[in-house]
């Protein structure tokens, strides 16, 4: 089945509360979704997914803090692998962005 193409930085939704999902590929060991989040000052709940989650900033910044103290800080272009069962939350987006997060089992699962 072919689909049509989208391009993840346009068709953007025009009034959101925190975060949008939009998901792209689910089946029983992927999902892939782009996520739009709003600019905010105000840290983020913490997030432990039973999944590896792998995370691209395609625009905006923000910061991703983990339990362990470690705050990265994402731009353009920056991508991390958060491992299942790790403890984190977005601390800060200094202006709004547009992520491709890939959530996968591993192959020990």
């Amino acid at each position: 089945m072919m689909t049509i193409p989208k391009n993840l930085l346009i068709d953007l939704p025009d009034q959101i509360d925190g975060e949008h999902f939009d998901e792209l590929v689910k089946n029983s060991k992927l999902r892939i979704e782009r996520i739009v989040s709003n600019e905010s000052t105000e840290a983020a709940p913490w997030q432990q997914q039973v999944w590896d989650e792998w995370v691209l900033l395609l625009s905006g910044k923000a910061q991703v803090e983990f339990d362990s103290g470690e705050i990265h800080t994402l731009i353009n272009g920056t991508q991390m692998l958060i491992p299942k069962d790790t403890r984190h939350r977005v601390l800060k987006i200094e202006r709004k962005t547009i992520w491709l997060a890939v959530h996968f089992q591993s192959d020990e699962e």
